[in-house]
């Protein structure tokens, strides 16, 4: 899922930007299947951590990759960024 939304994010990108998360996807999807293949406990507690850890480095490019959407002046955050959070 969060590999869907990082997809969404690079169309809208430079090709700069694009390779840069081109090159994310594929090592998160090597990471992903390493993980898979160790014990099953760990690799669910891995999954759930990383998920949280990918969505948040994901949030946090996405706003620096898209200068021309900020916050808006009373914190809250653009609509896109928040769909992006809490997926």
């Amino acid at each position: 899922h969060v590999i869907l939304c990082l997809r969404k994010i690079v169309i809208n990108q430079s090709p700069a930007h694009t390779r840069f998360f081109q090159k994310m996807i594929y090592e998160l999807r090597i990471f992903t299947h390493r993980v898979l293949c160790c014990n099953a406990m760990v690799a669910t507690q891995m999954i759930s951590f990383c998920m949280v850890l990918i969505n948040l480095i994901a949030a946090m490019l996405y706003q620096l990759v898209s200068s021309d959407i900020q916050g808006y002046p009373d914190g809250s955050l653009p609509v896109s960024l928040r769909t992006l959070i809490h997926k």
